[in-house]
């Protein structure tokens, strides 16, 4: 018998592969778009789709990451030169930002704070005090949503080192009329001063930061390790929460700046309280990212119990937080027999016809009252029995 040969034919993606196009990845360009483009687009493009979206302006935002990147490499020198050519760098990553997202973004703030870290390690103190503020305005208005609590921390942060550093140099006069206008037009009661800020961050952090979210998985990674032969030094890595909690990290930060503060204006009492905050934090941190020893496991009875550590399972604060208590259920009473007070019209018709009060024996009883009527012969009491 002659054997048939099987050929495979399989691709070999060695290098790239420029997919395969069919008529309904066609693109539709919008008819606003410029004709030389939709030829280049499609030559055999059809009519235009009306776009409903107002067209952004083009910002090339891959270079102005670039800059702001390199801007964050030279002002970590702390030198005055270089930290200008960090302003000069960031100031066009800003711009650049504001073309396309507006003030109202986290980005767009975000670049504000660095200017402002440039400009005061740049001793440009009086720009560097309006860029704060500036940046302050923005969070402040209603329009701003969604305010990522990193720029609020590091915003209040950067503004605090900046008037501590006034302080030292003594430049008053400029700074303190630039601060009694910002409390005039936003009419808040407080000056502006480290302490403010740094209690207004304090409470800011310990009202909306979950300490232990960053660590929710990061803690189990060594568990998931397979071996102990091979790969074996994977289980003893753990990840720093200074890497994988922003937040936490500036808290630090803050925490430490305002001891230094305290320390140098004499206000031990403040120091103290200080001191503890961060011990506290910490303690929250470790105690959030400890581990008690499992079994250590082997290879046997290893692809059943896979999943059971490492799960995407909702954790209990989760559950407490979108329980129907909270995050109220609809209900369907379509198949139930009843329903609560005015809701009665849910139940589907013909079957609320449970009575509430009614004697569970008193079909029982029933039946046999019209047993007995039977039996003696009374035909009245068993027509009235029946039709009751």
């Amino acid at each position: 018998m002659k054997q048939s040969k099987v050929v495979l034919i399989c691709h070999l993606f060695t290098s790239y592969y420029s997919g395969r196009l069919w008529p309904n990845q066609m693109q539709h360009p919008p008819s606003t778009a410029n004709i030389r483009r939709k030829e280049i687009i499609n030559e055999n493009s059809t009519p235009g789709k009306k776009s409903d979206k107002i067209e952004k302006k083009y910002v090339p935002m891959s270079h102005a990451a670039f800059l702001e990147t390199q801007s964050d490499y030279l002002s970590t020198t702390g030198n005055l030169q270089l930290a200008e050519k960090a302003v000069e760098k960031v100031g066009i990553a800003l711009a650049a930002s504001h073309a396309q997202q507006g003030d109202y973004s986290n980005q767009t703030l975000r670049l504000y704070v660095k200017l402002m870290r440039s400009l005061r390690i740049a001793r440009k103190f009086e720009q560097a005090l309006r860029c704060g503020l500036k940046a302050l305005y923005i969070m402040r208005d209603e329009e701003f949503c969604h305010l990522h609590l990193e720029n609020y921390m590091e915003a209040r942060l950067e503004l605090a080192q900046l008037l501590i550093m006034e302080k030292d140099k003594q430049l008053h006069q400029n700074f303190d009329t630039a601060l009694e206008d910002f409390r005039v037009k936003t009419s808040s009661k407080k000056h502006l001063d480290p302490d403010v800020l740094f209690d207004e961050i304090i409470s800011t952090f310990e009202n909306s930061h979950d300490l232990g979210n960053s660590e929710r998985y990061t803690r189990l990674i060594p568990r998931t390790r397979r071996m102990n032969q091979q790969g074996f030094d994977a289980k003893w890595i753990h990840y720093s929460p200074y890497d994988t909690d922003r937040c936490f990290a500036l808290m630090d930060t803050v925490l430490d700046v305002a001891e230094q503060y305290y320390q140098n204006i004499g206000k031990l009492e403040k120091q103290e309280v200080v001191l503890f905050k961060r011990t506290q934090y910490m303690d929250s941190k470790d105690f959030n990212r400890r581990i008690y020893a499992g079994r250590i496991e082997t290879m046997r009875g290893r692809v059943l119990h896979r999943n059971t550590r490492l799960t995407t399972l909702p954790p209990p604060q989760e559950l407490l937080t979108y329980y129907p208590t909270v995050h109220q259920t609809y209900m369907n009473y379509r198949y139930c027999l009843t329903a609560p007070e005015d809701k009665e019209h849910e139940v589907w018709p013909g079957v609320n016809r449970c009575v509430q009060d009614g004697d569970p024996l008193r079909r029982q009883t029933k039946f046999y009252r019209i047993r007995e009527a039977r039996r003696h012969g009374h035909k009245n009491e068993m027509q009235n029995l029946q039709y009751r």
